[in-house]
């Protein structure tokens, strides 16, 4: 019927090598047994679920499009991954929405995180994470006026990379940790 959702059934599907999803709005993605991947790229999919996902082994890409993300909806049990990425695929592409990222609580360990999200305004979650063994970039947030989360976090390996934040006014969360480094660059508004 017009109008109703497009549903993918991939309830079977244990393991994936690499798993490619580019989603149109509406589209509900039942992904229930997958357990371990090792390269995730997904391109909206606002109702798109994991919840055996504990482990990706390389990189998860996501674009969640025009919506808020929340990680602990769609990753409940999602403990280590390489690099997460979370960016725009195209910069001011989803120029006047703004959106929140939240969650991740479970993500205990990962290697990179990466926020490059033109239409991001709030951040916060990942407040399960203790190690990050590479870096933290946070990149061109346009609308961010504050980061939070990463309440557990005790170690960044090499760097914070702050840069291209212009509205960017504070940073929470970052209590207790050792960083190799913190780079900032044009980031207006950060004291």
């Amino acid at each position: 019927n017009a109008g109703d959702a497009e549903v993918l059934d991939m309830q079977s599907l244990v393991e994936a090598y690499d798993l490619y999803l580019w989603l149109g709005s509406g589209t509900v993605v039942d992904l229930g047994s997958l357990s371990s991947a090792y390269f995730i790229d997904m391109e909206g999919g606002d109702d798109a679920e994991f919840p055996a996902l504990e482990t990706v082994l390389d990189r998860i890409n996501l674009n969640p499009g025009s919506s808020d993300l929340d990680g602990d909806t769609a990753f409940p049990i999602l403990a280590s991954v390489e690099t997460l990425s979370i960016r725009t695929i195209q910069a001011g592409s989803f120029s006047g929405v703004t959106m929140t990222v939240y969650g991740f609580n479970a993500l205990e360990s990962a290697g990179r995180i990466e926020f490059n999200l033109d239409s991001l305004e709030e951040l916060g979650g990942f407040n399960g994470l203790t190690e990050v063994s590479e870096s933290i970039r946070y990149t061109s947030l346009a609308n961010a006026t504050e980061i939070g989360g990463f309440e557990a976090l005790q170690e960044v390996g090499t760097t914070i990379a702050l840069n291209n934040n212009p509205n960017l006014v504070s940073i929470e969360g970052f209590d207790m940790f050792e960083a190799g480094g913190v780079i900032a660059g044009n980031n207006g508004s950060l004291a």
